[in-house]
């Protein structure tokens, strides 16, 4: 009998303070993790343009294409046109999330140095379904990835069975979009996700309730104190002094995630190269969808470079991390290269920065910190916990023995 009331009582804290949450936490990462690799994917599509009017029959599938403009007007409730200008393509919203990305703090073009977690937004992007959104304003920026169609000599983006259908409001620049949605388009802390609050309401009212079955014997009221610990598990690590330990599980998981973004802003640039490209050598290439040569520049000052101008646009991107002593001094530079100019490129989703260290060692270091971060943060979590639930159910213990 005893044995039956102590596994229930676990069984019902470890559901619904445990395991609901941390599968909504796999799903929310997950959802986020799409979102990142969406945004890779479609800096690496052609951009749509007219000619692909001419070039595709009426009422067919076009392929797979990127569009940035600005919002013209809305057709039906779910068609918006938007324009770049020279050319205007609808987007089918019906049915789909459309994702807002969080105003920038500062401008990005204030400085040519890149300090990600003081200038780019820390909150993750709305994701919203259409039909919450009541209102837009015409000329709001606006983009999109995913599959075009020749709607009877209309260029239209929609959804097929098989691809989702990528838009995003913005404001600013659209140079800064891909950095922005890598960096901050990642949950704030996976384990409070959509199913976290209503979970947390039942599994503390069914252990209440539980409690008071268990008051009605007087030799089950320890494990009455038991159930009503447990019932805590919302609040009870926001009491001293496991609160103290609450504030640096904070820290330390905020920096976990930091770190995470830190990584994947520093992979970026790497993308357009193969997975088995040696980034020690002192130059890489490959071409790319509008035919531009983008290169990677292994430098140190001082060094006599063949290639010669770096056009002054470049942005430094920083990091947190300590350079490796082999790597002391050595910067990589990522742009186009034009004859004897490395350049930005015609594409605003292309980057033209430069890293001081290997990317790819200073990612892989990043993961590491990250992990040894999050491990540190759950350490202090549970200490926390486990003090502050001692002392409540030590009190509850004196308090129902009496």
């Amino acid at each position: 009998m005893i044995a039956i009331i102590i596994i229930l009582l676990f069984f019902v804290a470890f559901l619904f303070f445990g395991l609901i949450p941390g599968l909504g936490a796999f799903l929310i990462k997950g959802q986020w993790f799409k979102f990142r690799q969406k945004l890779i994917s479609a800096s690496k599509k052609e951009m749509a343009d007219f000619s692909l009017v001419s070039k595709s029959d009426k009422m067919s599938v076009v392929g797979e294409y990127r569009f940035f403009g600005t919002l013209e007007s809305i057709q039906n409730d779910n068609r918006l046109w938007i324009t770049d200008g020279s050319m205007t393509v609808g987007i089918d919203v019906q049915g789909i999330s459309v994702y807002l990305l969080r105003s920038l703090p500062v401008d990005l073009n204030s400085s040519s140095i890149e300090q990600a977690e003081n200038m780019l937004p820390d909150d993750e992007p709305d994701c919203l379904p259409w039909k919450k959104i009541y209102s837009l304003s015409s000329g709001i920026q606006v983009f999109v990835f995913g599959k075009l169609f020749n709607d009877g000599g209309k260029l239209v983006f929609r959804e097929d069975n098989k691809e989702d259908l990528l838009v995003v409001i913005y404001d600013g620049k659209k140079e800064t979009l891909l950095k922005r949605s890598i960096w901050s388009g990642r949950q704030k802390n996976e384990y409070f996700n959509q199913f976290t609050p209503i979970s947390l309401v039942f599994g503390t009212l069914i252990l209440l309730v539980i409690s008071y079955f268990l008051l009605q014997n007087t030799a089950l009221r320890l494990y009455a104190a038991v159930s009503v610990t447990l019932a805590t598990f919302p609040v009870v690590f926001l009491i001293p002094p496991g609160v103290f330990l609450y504030f640096l599980y904070i820290h330390f998981w905020k920096r976990s995630r930091s770190l995470r973004s830190e990584r994947d802003l520093l992979k970026l640039p790497l993308r357009y190269f193969g997975p088995d490209e040696d980034f020690s050598r002192p130059y890489a290439s490959v071409r790319l969808h509008n035919n531009e040569e983008y290169c990677m520049i292994k430098w140190k000052p001082g060094d006599k470079m063949t290639l010669l101008h770096i056009n002054q646009d470049m942005k430094i991107r920083s990091h947190s991390l300590a350079r490796l002593p082999a790597e002391e001094g050595v910067n990589y530079v990522f742009g186009i290269r034009d004859k004897d100019i490395i350049k930005k490129s015609s594409d605003p989703m292309v980057e033209f920065l430069c890293i001081a260290g290997n990317p790819v060692e200073l990612a892989n270091m990043c993961s590491h910190k990250s992990g040894r971060m999050g491990i540190t943060a759950a350490l202090c979590f549970f200490s926390g916990l486990l003090i502050n639930f001692s002392l409540v159910y030590i009190f509850l213990r004196l308090f129902l023995i009496q």
